[in-house]
């Protein structure tokens, strides 16, 4: 099925550029999306309970049912890592499942050079190493909702309920710096380079801050409700966001500016990623559709001269076959 905008402004593409792929359908709203560089596969999670994944050829695969998950990443060994609700926490592959912990509601998990760090809806942070939970401290500030890793794996931000976001050592958890955000925080993503902490808000504020110290680099306005999604690209130019706003939008990082709104719908966008690429992104949508967007045809067709915004976006200068 091909799905297109009135004026060309979504197709779907495989990760090739070279034909229309299938997309993802989950039967409820997409919970979680990641970028499996690895194995060149885009995974996502749903209300439905599926982990499913679409691969460089565009077929798309069921890894697990029955994980009521709201986070999903790639795990250390490879496999579907996965947060939420029975079980807690859980790193799938195709031929097994392996239970890291089953009790509580976890937030979000990801992997750090530690092993596993989760946050947990009773207000405590959690590193597990070899599938065993290694250290447990309270976060002093209430519920966590949103964990984000650094590049380098040693240090994890937590945002809280009280607006608050800390940074921690990602082996024994210990709070390094906190600060309080304009508004409570619900998305967290790093740059690549490790420099910057995107924060994205629940009214629709996102903001940049030094990933070091904490401190406020520049304030992005664009969205109009919750921010569901914030991904960097792999080059760490440019940022893309999504919300309940039903926008997903792209950002030059390092001038603070929108370069543009890649589509407006009535339904919620609830997850963002880059896949692998600066002109291959990924959305999730509260509709259980999950849909690659070509930056290329949308820069071509859609956004004006094309010299000038495919420099924006960061794409290379030749123009694309016609």
């Amino acid at each position: 099925m091909i799905a297109a905008g009135e004026y060309g402004s979504l197709r779907m593409w495989d990760l090739s550029g070279s034909g229309v792929a299938s997309t993802i359908a989950h039967t409820g709203a997409v919970t979680g999306l990641t970028w499996d560089g690895s194995l060149r596969r885009l995974i996502s999670t749903g209300a439905d309970g599926q982990v499913v994944s679409l691969d460089s050829s565009g077929a798309v695969s069921v890894i697990a049912t029955g994980i009521a998950a709201s986070r999903v990443a790639v795990s250390p060994g490879r496999g579907v890592l996965t947060a939420g609700l029975a079980p807690a926490i859980a790193v799938t592959t195709r031929e097994r499942r392996t239970v890291i912990e089953s009790a509580g509601h976890a937030n979000a998990a990801l992997p750090t050079n530690a092993g596993i760090v989760a946050v947990f809806a009773d207000g405590t942070v959690r590193r597990y190493e070899g599938g065993v939970l290694a250290v447990k401290t309270s976060t002093g500030r209430g519920e966590p909702i949103a964990l984000a890793v650094n590049p380098a794996g040693d240090s994890t931000f937590v945002a809280c309920r009280d607006q608050s976001i800390a940074r921690r050592s990602a082996t024994d958890l210990k709070e390094e710096w906190a600060v309080q955000s304009t508004l409570q925080a619900f998305e967290l993503a790093v740059s690549p380079d490790g420099r910057t902490l995107a924060v994205g808000t629940w009214l629709g504020l996102i903001e940049l801050r030094d990933a070091a110290t904490g401190a406020l680099r520049a304030t992005l306005t664009g969205h109009v409700r919750m921010v569901t999604g914030l991904s960097f690209s792999p080059d760490g130019h440019r940022l893309a966001s999504s919300g309940n706003d039903g926008a997903v939008q792209l950002w030059d990082v390092a001038d603070a500016s929108l370069l543009s709104t890649i589509t407006q719908r009535e339904s919620g966008a609830t997850r963002v990623t880059f896949m692998g690429d600066t002109a291959h992104l990924a959305v999730g949508w509260d509709t259980g559709r999950v849909e690659v967007i070509d930056l290329v045809y949308f820069d071509r067709y859609l956004a004006g001269n094309e010299p000038y915004q495919r420099a924006r976006i960061g794409l290379p200068a030749t123009q694309p076959p016609r």
